[in-house]
């Protein structure tokens, strides 16, 4: 019943309160962004009158969380759609003793796609970016560009934002090669750099990137974290 109901939100401009009952009375999983962080969690929601309540995991921070901060919420079947949400209260007492944080209830329709998204690979231990003749644990990932764990004797530690860190190559398995021709930091946050990058035009970087990138969204949804 719940994939049929879900079947009704893969495009177009649905109704977003429709949406948003119809994942809380399934108790389906969404993945929850808290935005200009790029940190990423799978939760469930729940709804009041003018509220929408999300779990937060164990490992959130409190400070990750503000009023009148963002996070935008994605669902299995929506593609790239997601819903923007404003944070009303950043904690919460949930009725299972668990933590959350509540959103203003929103009205109007569903967003429209991003151009881009983003897809969370940090359970994935053998997705590494080399750079600098070191390699890091990728983060997360999209087709331009990715966020990775920083250490401290990096060369992306030491390279000015905005900067081109060189030529990088991105590590899948054993020895599957993606090469980029253009690196670039572009944030630093919590241990973690975001870059842009731009695959090298070879016939085959490029496609195996997408194919990184589709599979690690059919995965998406694989997990709840409801802390």
């Amino acid at each position: 019943m719940a994939k049929k109901w879900l079947g009704l939100f893969g495009g177009g401009q649905e109704d977003v309160s429709e949406l948003l009952e119809g994942l809380a009375r399934h108790r389906l999983p969404v993945q929850a962004e808290i935005e200009q962080s790029h940190i990423r969690f799978q939760t469930q929601l729940s709804l009041k009158e003018k509220a929408v309540i999300l779990a937060k995991p164990l490992t959130l921070a409190a400070s990750e969380l503000h009023t009148g901060g963002y996070v935008r919420i994605r669902w299995a079947g929506g593609g790239q759609q997601a819903v923007r949400l404003e944070i009303m209260a950043p904690h919460f007492n949930l009725p299972n003793g668990g933590a959350g944080f509540v959103c203003k209830r929103p009205t109007g329709s569903v967003a429209a796609k991003r151009k881009r998204e983003r897809y969370d690979t940090s359970r994935f231990t053998n997705l590494k970016l080399e750079v600098g003749g070191g390699a890091h644990r990728v983060l997360d990932l999209c087709a331009s560009g990715c966020r990775v764990a920083m250490t401290a004797d990096s060369s992306l530690a030491r390279t000015a934002l905005g900067k081109d860190a060189g030529g990088a190559i991105l590590l899948i398995g054993d020895g599957t090669r993606v090469e980029l021709e253009l690196l670039i930091p572009r944030s630093r946050h919590g241990g973690a750099v975001g870059c842009e990058f731009r695959v090298k035009q070879d016939g085959r970087s490029a496609k195996i990137l997408t194919q990184v990138l589709q599979s690690v969204q059919s995965r998406q949804f694989d997990r709840v974290h409801t802390g």
